[in-house]
């Protein structure tokens, strides 16, 4: 699979990654053959959060994500940062992120809520397409 433009994976393609927090960067890194080694911690994260709000459907993947990113280089936490929605929270950013970056989390819950400019305000399953998801949040 290569992740050229991983934010377009399907459910079936996102159920075949690897739940493994060390082999979900290998495979998410496609990208990164050909970028300078400074930037490469850069383009798994941005891959990473690419399928980040569709990972939540699937506790497996969510949380082999958060675990790959938190042993990534360059990558931090920031206290104290808002979602697009105006929700604060407790925020993981990394070097090289544009300013003020960061996917937000729920300081209590450490639920995901979105990123410093997009908010994840629901997630809804659907079974056929065309048909409007039952919130499940």
């Amino acid at each position: 699979m290569d992740m050229v433009c991983p934010g377009y994976l399907t459910f079936r393609q996102l159920q075949a990654l690897p739940t493994d927090p060390d082999a979900l960067p290998k495979k998410l890194s496609g990208d990164a053959k050909n970028v300078e080694a400074s930037r490469v911690t850069e383009v798994v994260v941005e891959n990473l959060g690419a399928i980040l709000d569709d990972a939540t459907l699937l506790p497996d993947l969510s949380a082999a994500l958060y675990r790959a990113t938190a042993k990534l280089p360059g990558v931090r936490v920031v206290d104290h940062i808002k979602d697009a929605a105006g929700r604060e929270g407790i925020g993981l950013t990394f070097d090289g992120a544009p300013k003020g970056y960061a996917w937000v989390f729920d300081s209590s819950s450490l639920v995901y809520l979105g990123t410093t400019k997009s908010a994840l305000l629901g997630i809804g399953v659907a079974d056929k397409t065309g048909e409007v998801p039952v919130s499940s949040s």
